[in-house]
């Protein structure tokens, strides 16, 4: 085990106050040689909560995820808020897209649970959600808008400029984040691996998102050479398999090229399997 190996799996073992949980974290996900395999809730562990809300973030910050992912829209007088759709029917009790309603309005709403009935929870903003995350988890952020100022404001602002991924599959929007701001983390999304040779040569990012239908060894070894993660997810059919119980089956081929992230919507489980193979 080289050095580097052994004082990062030291860390992890001892329990820390939240500012070295998030340093642990981005040590880890920054060391393309650690052996760990992250874990990241994609819109929050929403099982027992509303998606994109607080309590999602909460929730998956109690299990030990590495990474919460939320996704970002700006209402129609420029807050930036978590919601995934474009418009707020589908999550809330009200109607109408994000971009056409003040914040104002959709504060007033309320997100619903899994049985579509109203919570007491609201949308939250960007800004409570970096709050809620900063010191605990690293955020990735899913950019529902080119709107760029807005968001990467309010994420100095938060001080979680080195814990927030930057994720889009549009290079040119990513490249416009770092134009602003060169600590920038970007997480570009790679379609094939000719653009995932592409994201290595214009970021040499910590992370690289790549897909199932590309994920082998020559895209394992075109990441390698930009020391670059691969984040691959479970979302789907692996999920599926891993809530009845079958996380090797569902997992283990997502792992086997050298992807070393997992989304899911299964958090838990996804760590629990992790933790008895290994890889945490």
């Amino acid at each position: 085990m080289s050095l580097r190996r052994l004082c990062l799996s030291l860390l992890l073992l001892v329990p820390m106050p939240a500012s070295a949980q998030s340093a642990a974290i981005l040590a880890a996900l920054k060391d393309g040689d650690s052996p760990r395999v992250l874990v990241a809730a994609h819109r929050g562990a929403h099982d027992a909560a509303p998606e994109n809300s607080l309590a999602a973030i909460e929730n998956a910050i109690a299990l030990g995820v590495d990474i919460v992912e939320i996704d970002i829209r700006l209402t129609r007088d420029g807050v930036p808020v978590l919601m995934h759709d474009a418009t707020v029917d589908r999550t809330t009790n009200g109607t109408g897209a994000v971009a056409d309603l003040l914040f104002s309005e959709i504060a007033a709403l309320r997100l619903t649970g899994a049985d579509n009935q109203p919570t007491g929870l609201s949308a939250p903003t960007l800004t409570a959600a970096l709050a809620a995350a900063r010191g605990r988890v690293l955020v990735d952020l899913d950019l529902k808008t080119r709107d760029v100022e807005p968001i990467l404001s309010r994420v100095i602002e938060a001080g979680m400029l080195d814990q927030s991924l930057f994720f889009n599959g549009d290079f040119a929007l990513i490249e416009k984040f770092r134009a602003i701001h060169a600590g920038v983390l970007p997480m570009p999304r790679a379609r094939s691996l000719a653009t995932t040779r592409q994201a290595g040569a214009a970021f040499a990012p910590e992370v690289i998102h790549i897909d199932p239908g590309f994920n082998d060894d020559a895209t394992r070894d075109a990441a390698r050479e930009t020391d670059s993660r691969l984040w691959i997810n479970a979302l789907g059919e692996p999920d599926r398999l891993v809530a009845q119980g079958r996380a090797a089956e569902a997992l283990a081929p997502l792992l086997q090229h050298g992807a070393s992230i997992i989304q899911t919507d299964q958090p838990k489980a996804v760590i629990a399997w992790l933790a008895a193979s290994g890889r945490r």
